[in-house]
């Protein structure tokens, strides 16, 4: 009897040799990306100022008086706020599509599929680098001087970068089975920024957790609380952090990153015949 062998694609493992291996294949993704975004446009680059800046301004005449530390500015404690919540926001909620917006790629050659998610992921921190440019003039025309604490703004930078890229996994790789992601995903954002203390400072909900007996590490379920308050002590006086609710957002992080990345790899192999 003659025998048959069926071949099968099986799961590949995320190879950090194989990442580096392609890395000017990244270069090109990301600057592709900002030349598709920036094409044609008076201002460039310039309006990677626009969601944080306009966001800030307006906010603080709303909340004319402000709901943010005692001694620090409001305009100043919005906008460090939202620049790191925009550039996390921007790489989910474009990294999500990342996938399918590849097809064309994917089905033609090979290449780490984690590289689509990942451009959009860099091409949000060069954005975040510009507003960065811009946070410098506000902190000097509001006279808030660093101090060593400044050290804290690289983890807190990173630990974003690290959260929104799981959740780029998760989403981009549900994505391609369930379409509904891409219009759930833009609710699920706007919802989350008002649970995020973003406007406001996390002590208004660690105040009410303590006066209800709620613990308040589990604040840090929500990764970028820990990541806000990381990136505001670094840059804005007086500002203290909870250690338990950092804590949790660090492992929050870790988890998301550790399972996205295992639940990619097993999508990744069925990739170009389900788009």
């Amino acid at each position: 009897m003659l025998s048959r062998t069926v071949i099968r694609p099986g799961p590949r493992a995320l190879s950090l040799s194989e990442i580096w291996a392609f890395r000017e294949l990244l270069y090109f993704m990301v600057w592709r990306d900002l030349m598709l975004r920036y094409k044609q446009t008076l201002l460039g680059v310039l309006w990677a100022l626009f969601q944080p800046t306009s966001g800030a301004i307006i906010f603080a005449l709303v909340f004319a008086r402000g709901i943010g530390p005692v001694g620090v500015p409001y305009p100043l404690f919005v906008y460090t706020g939202l620049l790191l919540w925009t550039m996390f926001a921007r790489a989910v909620g474009e990294g999500s599509l990342s996938l399918n917006n590849g097809a064309h790629l994917i089905a033609k050659v090979y290449f780490p599929r984690i590289y689509l998610p990942m451009a959009v992921l860099v091409t949000s921190l060069v954005d975040f680098g510009v507003g960065a440019l811009f946070l410098v003039v506000a902190m000097w025309f509001f006279h808030v001087a660093p101090t060593v604490a400044v050290l804290l703004a690289l983890p807190a930078v990173v630990l974003t970068a690290l959260c929104a890229l799981g959740f780029e996994m998760w989403l981009s790789a549900l994505g391609v089975r369930y379409r509904d992601v891409r219009y759930v995903l833009p609710f699920f954002l706007q919802a989350a920024m008002f649970l995020t203390p973003v406007l406001y400072p996390a002590r208004t909900q660690l105040g009410w957790m303590a006066s209800h007996g709620v613990p308040q590490w589990l604040l840090g379920l929500n990764p970028m609380v820990g990541a806000l308050d990381l990136f505001r002590a670094a840059l804005l006086p007086g500002f203290d952090v909870s250690i338990p609710v950092v804590a949790t957002s660090v492992a929050m992080t870790a988890f998301l990153f550790v399972t996205g990345g295992w639940y990619f790899q097993r999508v990744e192999s069925t990739l170009a015949d389900v788009l």
